[in-house]
């Protein structure tokens, strides 16, 4: 296709150049002039057709060199954002555990509910989770400065009896893995 485009701007070159000599042919024979004139008048008629092909062959090739530039910096521009939508989660931290429960209010919720919510998720009565809490805290296990004893026995007991991954438990107790093995 390329090859074709400049097969045809040759030939309009060459037409251009032609129409030139002719004009100056046409020109120097009405007029009645020596043969140097002649020479002279087609030569300047060459020339002005050869500077204009030439003109015209550098706005073609600085369009074409423009246009090659411009998709460049779409392409770069995409690329830019792209990398920049895959950092953007990074950079801007989406909360990972938003749920309105947190382990500790749901180990609540399920000490003060229906006793048979608590059997079902701990696998104990309500009153042996609570005889369990009172023996670690007599044998000096404490609260950690963000889980309670209560929620750490909770996270024990659910992880046990469920044999969930701390990835599933952690979601439970709104907590990270590393929380949750720990």
């Amino acid at each position: 296709m390329a090859d074709q485009d400049q097969l045809d701007q040759v030939e309009a070159y060459n037409e251009a150049i032609n129409e030139a000599i002719m004009q100056a042919l046409d020109q120097a024979l009405q007029q009645p002039t020596d043969k140097e004139a002649i020479n002279e008048a087609i030569m300047q008629a060459v020339n002005q057709a050869v500077n204009q092909a030439v003109d015209q062959a550098v706005d073609q090739a600085v369009q074409r060199r423009r246009a090659t530039l411009v998709s460049a910096g779409v392409a770069v521009i995409a690329a830019c954002e792209a990398v920049i939508e895959l950092v953007t989660p990074t950079i801007e931290r989406t909360p990972y555990h938003t749920s309105m429960l947190s382990g500790e209010a749901w180990v609540q919720e399920l000490l003060t509910g229906h006793p048979n919510r608590i059997r079902n998720e701990f696998g104990v009565y309500r009153q042996t989770f609570i005889i369990l809490v009172q023996t670690l805290r007599e044998i000096g296990i404490r609260s950690s400065r963000h889980v309670t004893i209560e929620e750490q026995v909770g996270i024990f007991l659910y992880t046990a009896v469920t044999g969930l991954s701390s990835t599933h438990v952690g979601e439970r107790f709104q907590r990270s893995p590393s929380t949750i093995t720990k």
